[in-house]
């Protein structure tokens, strides 16, 4: 029998990790949790020097999320959790106007964020955004912050929540579904 497990329950279990930590140390840790068919859910923090350097570039994060998609396939996971701190796009108001499909487009080319940003479409912010999927869905949850001058964050905004149908679901953070280049760059 497999236990099915709440996305937003596990996605909230590394948020209320990632949160305080963040507000203490200056900097969020990169947490994953993989949950089995019997239930059982571990999750690690991967080391600061690990996790700044698989975090550092494209071909890195890869190499990195490429590595928990084969750990989730030899352990036969039933979900998969990852928590980072990112720089996100906050949508302005002039991005409500362009259909989804186009703001996709525009993310998707090679300097999508920038182009975003030029075309005032997205702001740039810091924020934890943690990433919960299983075989049918992903959820994703978005905390937004800003830091003063020392470092220090604050303005925690309350976690936005998104989900998308693991069949819609691209990037190199994708675990279930169709695997193909096409589908986790």
């Amino acid at each position: 029998m497999t236990i099915r497990h709440d996305l937003r329950k596990v996605a909230d279990m590394l948020l209320q990790v990632a949160r305080p930590w963040l507000v203490k140390t200056k900097s969020s840790p990169l947490l994953v949790a993989i949950g089995l068919a019997d239930g059982t859910l571990r999750h690690v923090q991967v080391p600061d020097d690990l996790a700044e350097k698989a975090l550092q570039s494209g071909r890195n994060k890869d190499r990195f999320f490429s590595l928990i998609r084969d750990m989730v396939q030899a352990n036969n996971a039933t979900v998969v959790a990852i928590s980072t701190e990112a720089w996100a796009g906050k949508s302005t108001e002039a991005a409500k106007d362009i259909p989804y499909e186009e703001l996709r487009r525009l993310s998707s080319l090679n300097d999508g964020f920038e182009t975003l940003m030029s075309m005032g479409l997205v702001e740039r912010t810091e924020a934890i955004i943690v990433t919960a999927q299983d075989a049918d869905e992903c959820l994703m949850l978005t905390q937004t912050f800003r830091r003063r001058e020392d470092g220090t964050p604050y303005d925690l905004a309350e976690p936005e929540e998104r989900r998308i149908p693991q069949s819609g679901y691209e990037g190199r953070t994708k675990m279930f579904g169709v695997l193909t280049e096409e589908t986790i760059r």
